[in-house]
């Protein structure tokens, strides 16, 4: 019979997901953010992974040089995919395995607290990655722009608050919208905003 509480204990994880872990076990705090932003596409109904990057922002900075972008290997890229997340301009970059890539991101991000647009739904795909790779679930807390924006102008839960608006509305330059790099930075500007109005 089997007890998936005994399986779980006696689980054998990867090195990466040991040391992961072990950044939430030590008892020393950690006032890190790291904003990212996957880029994905709708395969057979099931969601591509393309680009992911991610930065990191402490004491109300963002750190330009705390930074990392993948693109992923690919058998073929669509039309679409190619001009909308601005693949092709990037065709010489190094390409990672979406594997590779998660395992970076996770020796990344440590114990920061996770920030994004619409960001449960990424937290799905990268936890249908991490299961593959035979790791658990992301065990960062997390925060969404967008809820942030929700509750600083009580709007309620369906309301639906595009980035586009939040850029708009802040007045953030939209430089490199659409790509992973620049919606990180896009995001981690707006981000900072809303954490000082709500005093966070």
């Amino acid at each position: 019979m089997d007890i998936p509480f005994f399986k779980n204990i006696l689980r054998d994880y990867p090195k990466f997901w040991e040391e992961y872990i072990q950044y939430f076990n030590d008892k020393n705090s950690t006032n890190r953010y790291v904003i990212f932003d996957l880029k994905t596409s709708s395969e057979n109904e099931k969601n591509k992974l393309l680009v992911l990057s991610a930065i990191g922002i402490e004491n109300e900075a963002i750190y330009i040089h705390d930074f990392i972008e993948f693109y992923i290997e690919q058998s073929i890229n669509t039309p679409e995919e190619i001009i909308f997340h601005d693949i092709l301009k990037n065709k010489n970059h190094e390409k990672l395995s979406a594997n590779e890539a998660i395992i970076e991101f996770i020796n990344f991000i440590r114990n920061a607290t996770l920030v994004s647009y619409n960001i449960e739904s990424d937290i799905e795909i990268i936890n249908a990655i991490l299961e593959k790779l035979n790791a658990g679930k992301l065990k960062n807390d997390f925060m969404d722009i967008g809820i942030m924006y929700q509750k600083l102008k009580n709007l309620p839960e369906d309301e639906i608050i595009s980035l586009d608006h939040l850029c708009d509305t802040y007045k953030i330059k939209k430089t490199g919208r659409h790509t992973s790099a620049g919606d990180s930075y896009i995001m981690a500007q707006i981000f900072l905003l809303l954490k000082r109005k709500l005093k966070i």
